[in-house]
């Protein structure tokens, strides 16, 4: 079974990190990290990912900006987006604090790597 690449885009370098690890630790995954989201479409460009982990909040573009490159580039518009940031908690979330909005999925930076597993898994399926 071939790797599915992942790109992490998130300014914050230890959750990249970590979350690169875990799902390294899978076998499943090749994972790429990219903490400046200006960077973020080339860097998707040159490492064409099947699935992109995206934060909402970030310095330069947000996680809605970069979504909208990504939408609007060729290469990359069919390439399914998870958005994982720290605004997401609460009451809209369900049991494993995941909040599901116009039809996006969007996981808390807390989320159970579990979760976070079954949700790409899910995610790429859809694309299958």
């Amino acid at each position: 079974m071939k790797m599915k690449r992942i790109l992490i885009v998130d300014d914050d370098p230890q959750f990249g990190i970590l979350a690169k690890l875990t799902l390294e630790e899978t076998g499943m995954f090749e994972v790429k990290v990219q903490n400046e989201s200006n960077d973020a479409l080339a860097v998707a460009r040159s490492f064409l990912p099947d699935l992109i982990l995206l934060d909402i909040v970030m310095p330069g573009l947000d996680g809605g900006d970069v979504q909208a490159l990504l939408k609007n580039d060729p290469l990359l518009h069919d390439v399914p987006v998870l958005i994982v940031s720290a605004i997401v908690s609460g009451e809209d979330a369900d049991d494993d604090g995941i909040v599901y909005s116009g039809g996006d999925t969007l996981l808390p930076k807390t989320v159970n790597p579990k979760v976070l597993i079954e949700k790409i898994e899910q995610k790429l399926g859809e694309v299958v």
